[in-house]
């Protein structure tokens, strides 16, 4: 009996996915990692992104430099150098020596502190009453005639940080209610909490890059109205004495002829008639309200601000420009200025800046001092009666290495 073997069917060898050797793709991630942290972001991108090592917590250094290049508006960068080839040679002067600046008719001392803390210093010349006695007695009569407070500044205070509960506090105890200077278009809806802001058909102008007109307020910018513009706002109640109002009213500059219609929430609204002219004109809604809109049906119509205040107690006007040096208000439209001023009555004005003027490499600011010494005296022309408040600086964080710290410049420009 034969037997046959069968022949075994040939099996295929497996065949095997080529794939990259494990340090090829740490290799690759590293080299791609240190090329990211080589490159110069804060140029690139116009500080958009700053400069970062991501390699800094495995390989750090010994020595940690700052890494991030401080970038300051160039019209600023140009004021400062502007104002450095004007100012003399610098003098030595004694600590704690008073000295007196000729050029605000005040005489400086040296900052004082009281448990750790910097005081107000009131630096009112003798021949005047001090201002700040001047301003406690506006507040205590404020249930009669209403006090107004400007606040002008930096990103420190955009969305009405800080301002809305410096205004609640003076509210809750002097009376007032709203949110008072709006402007008629933001680009950031929804970040400010005090006050919730809809709007279409406004194009924003920043003073500080529109030398070709003079519509220089204290604002800092204006919006130009497309046919049909509008803006509406409504209180909150996140915050004490911002959920209602109970005067609204627009200040605005009217190329053509056409209408303003002021609308509040419970039906009731204001037809203004406007005409062409280059005075500032005024559309008023009266009543307490909780809501209320503004549009127009005149193109090219600039809207300076929307006020939403009371007729009693403390208004406080948040008005911030964000990078903003302060140098733009050392020329102020006189004019509308004064036009402004008749129909708010400021009775102090605070200044906020001087962030975006620092930056690592600079420890003089003697030349930004003579900025806002001019800024000061603007001021003073065009808001006669009210009183001068600078704050000090804010803090500025810094990165070194993978950390954040304080800039070190920071002490310079307060002791300015």
């Amino acid at each position: 009996m034969n037997q046959h073997s069968e022949k075994e069917p040939d099996i295929p060898e497996a065949t095997h996915e080529r794939r990259g050797s494990p340090w090829t793709v740490v290799l690759t991630a590293v080299l791609a990692l240190a090329v990211l942290s080589i490159l110069p972001w804060g140029r690139i991108t116009n500080n958009k992104i700053k400069d970062f090592n991501l390699l800094e917590d495995i390989f750090p250094t010994e020595n940690r430099k700052a890494v991030t290049d401080e970038l300051i508006d160039p019209m600023l960068q140009a004021a400062i150098e502007e104002e450095a080839l004007k100012r003399p040679e610098p003098q030595p002067a004694s600590a704690g020596i008073a000295v007196t600046d000729s050029t605000l008719d005040v005489t400086l001392r040296k900052p004082s502190r009281v448990n750790g803390e910097m005081v107000i210093e009131d630096y009112t010349p003798a021949s005047r009453r001090s201002a700040l006695a001047v301003l406690k007695g506006k507040l205590a009569n404020a249930s009669n005639a209403p006090v107004r407070i400007g606040v002008i500044g930096d990103s420190y205070i955009e969305g009405d940080i800080l301002t809305q509960n410096i205004r609640s506090l003076l509210q809750e105890h002097y009376g007032g209610s709203g949110v008072g200077y709006m402007p008629l278009h933001t680009e950031i809806p929804g970040f400010r909490r005090s006050v919730r802001q809809q709007d279409s058909g406004w194009e924003t102008v920043d003073m500080r890059h529109s030398k070709a007109d003079s519509l220089h307020t204290l604002p800092g910018e204006y919006f130009i109205a497309s046919t049909g513009a509008s803006s509406t706002y409504k209180g909150t109640s996140n915050l004490p004495h911002q959920a209602d109002w109970d005067e609204s009213f627009f200040a605005f500059i009217s190329p053509n002829s056409g209408t303003v219609t002021l609308s509040g929430k419970d039906g009731s609204f204001s037809v203004m008639d406007v005409y062409p002219s280059g005075e500032l004109q005024f559309a008023r809604l009266s009543g307490s309200t909780s809501q209320v809109k503004v549009s127009t049906d005149v193109k090219g119509l600039v809207g300076i601000g929307m006020w939403l205040s009371s007729s009693h107690g403390v208004q406080v006007d948040c008005m911030p420009l964000r990078g903003n040096g302060g140098h733009s208000h050392r020329k102020l439209d006189n004019k509308l200025s004064h036009s402004l001023n008749r129909q708010l009555q400021y009775d102090l004005i605070i200044l906020e800046y001087g962030i975006n003027a620092l930056t690592s490499k600079q420890t003089d600011y003697t030349a930004y001092s003579d900025i806002m010494v001019k800024v000061v005296k603007e001021l003073r022309i065009n808001f006669p009666n009210a009183e001068i408040l600078i704050m000090g600086i804010g803090d500025r964080g810094q990165k070194s290495g993978s950390e954040v710290k304080s800039i070190h410049t920071a002490p310079a420009m307060t002791e300015r």
